[in-house]
């Protein structure tokens, strides 16, 4: 895929030469009402070919058409085929998969653009194949809270694409340009029925999902950030086979999944260096007594 210019959309290219076109030939242009949920815009020119497109003042798609042109991936297939759903496939079975459906579509979001609203219905699997989005939840109070932010390659939502309430579980947002494959759900349901190894990876995501799930659970259970902390440092030592450990994350998330301030947990580190439990470097924890940890673990 050519490279866009640095802050000038595919979208916004589309838009401007459609609009223009439009604007020449006299066609119909019916802009949607000023509705702060549904501000719709849509011009016909060509009903061969269509891009669809989301902006941040409209919740629901918008489509413009404009004449066909040849269907490629986006990326670098090395770098698509890191996603876990296309994990062990061959370049050939993937351009096989994503180039002989014309229902996959290549979509381009703004910085700012909404990919999916929050509870609304997933009939789509979205894959992110360049730049970085947000993942926020919004209560009934109106009160945002950030869930993660998400970096291409990568896919969203994709274990809600299917159930007897599929929705969206929260508003994902472009941080930045971003470039995507959106596959219909009923494509994606062809692609388990047709490639054992894609089904097979859904399904290794389907599995991962519900024992990481698990485990955040139980860590949300437990009450003390101590312990929290004594279980978290018990399974790091024990899947890297030592009492020294590296920290799988920052701080930051270290805290967010904990379900805690990172303040309160940086006191509660500084608490169990003091008492001789551990020591703390960076990303670096040094377990001094394991048996006590496993003990309070344990309690």
């Amino acid at each position: 895929m050519k490279k866009r210019k640095k802050g000038v959309s595919s979208v916004t290219l589309a838009r401007k030469k459609v609009l223009h076109s439009s604007h020449m030939a006299q066609k119909k242009c019916d802009i949607g009402n000023t509705h702060p949920e549904k501000s719709v815009t849509s011009v016909t020119l060509d009903p061969e070919k269509s891009v669809t497109f989301a902006t941040l003042s409209t919740f629901e798609n918008q489509e413009i058409t404009q004449k066909p042109t040849p269907k490629t991936l986006p990326m670098d297939n090395s770098d698509l085929l890191r996603i876990p759903l296309f994990h062990l496939l061959s370049e050939d079975e993937l351009n096989g998969l994503i180039n002989s459906d014309p229902a996959i579509k290549e979509m381009y979001f703004e910085k700012g653009d909404i990919l999916a609203m929050q509870d609304t219905h997933c009939n789509r699997l979205i894959i992110i194949t360049e730049g970085r989005v947000k993942a926020e939840m919004i209560d009934e109070t109106g009160r945002v809270i950030k869930v993660e932010e998400i970096v291409a390659p990568s896919t969203l939502a994709i274990l809600f694409l299917f159930g007897s309430d599929n929705r969206f579980p929260v508003q994902v947002t472009a941080l930045e340009d971003v470039s995507t494959i959106v596959i219909p759900q009923m494509s994606v349901l062809r692609m388990l029925r047709g490639n054992e190894t894609v089904l097979r990876n859904y399904l290794n995501i389907s599995t991962d999902f519900a024992a990481r799930l698990s485990r955040r659970l139980s860590m949300l259970a437990l009450h003390s950030i101590r312990k929290k902390l004594a279980v978290y440092l018990r399974d790091m030592s024990r899947r890297q086979n030592s009492d020294t450990i590296t920290i799988d994350r920052t701080k930051s998330k270290l805290a967010d999944h904990f379900g805690v301030a990172r303040t309160s947990l940086e006191r509660e580190l500084a608490a169990m260096q003091r008492d001789g439990l551990i020591t703390s470097d960076k990303k670096i924890i040094a377990i001094l007594k394991p048996q006590e940890i496993k003990r309070i673990a344990l309690s």
